[in-house]
Parts: structure tokens; sequence; C-alpha cells
């Protein structure tokens, strides 16, 4: 076990932080990038018009899904930049400090290992 000293506790930190900070700043820029409009919103666009579904005919500012739709991109996944981005913090931290890395983040997305050919979007 390493033992970090006050001065390498706090650049952990605001490296950590700092990361954090970029990563919502970049999914959030993306997110916006990639946005379209949604389904449930275009139908209910088009507010009292009458509109046929496999239930019944009803106004189209009455449909609601019944599976909840977030009212933003779902693509690029925040939660998974933010992981890329700290376990990518993690790692250049532990290697200036101990000349080791602990967390392998460079795979492909079928789960496999692959540092060469991890998609240069998602290096930070």
């Amino acid at each position: 076990m390493y033992r970090l000293s006050f001065e390498a506790q706090i650049f952990y930190t605001l490296g950590y932080s700092a990361a954090e900070y970029d990563a919502v700043l970049l999914a959030w820029k993306e997110k916006s990038r990639h946005d379209r409009i949604r389904f449930t919103s275009r139908v209910q666009a088009l507010g009292d018009m009458e509109v046929t579904s496999f239930a019944k005919t009803r106004n189209a500012s009455d449909c609601v899904p019944f599976v909840g739709v977030i009212p933003h991109a779902e693509y690029p996944s925040g939660s998974g930049c933010l992981c890329i981005a700290l376990a990518q913090y993690v790692d250049a931290f532990l290697s200036g400090q101990y000349n080791q890395t602990s967390i392998v983040t460079s795979w492909n997305f079928k789960g496999e290992s692959n540092p060469s050919r991890i998609p240069t979007s998602l290096i930070l």
C-alpha cells in the first residue's frame, strides 16, 4: 500500500475534480451536437390534431410514452464519459507517482482489452 503526502493528496483531488469538470463539459457539448428531436416531442407538437395509435384515436398533445423519455440526447453517455476520464486520470496520476497503472482504460466495445484500438475521440 502506498501513502500519499499531503501535497500529493491535494494534487490528486484537484486533478480528479478537473477531470470530472472537463468530462461533464465535453459530454454536454457532444449531447447538444448530437441532439435530435424525439418522436414524443414531435407528436405532442401537433397539438389538437387527432392521431391514431394501435390503441385508439386521441389528441396528439395527450400522447404520453409508456416508458419515460429523457429530455436530452442519449448519445454520448455522460456516465461513460465520466468513467473513462476518471480512469484515465487515475492511471496518469499513479504512473506519475509510482510508475505503475492500476486500471486498464483502453478497450474496444466488445469488452476486450486492446490499447491500440481505443477511439481517439474518447481520449481526453
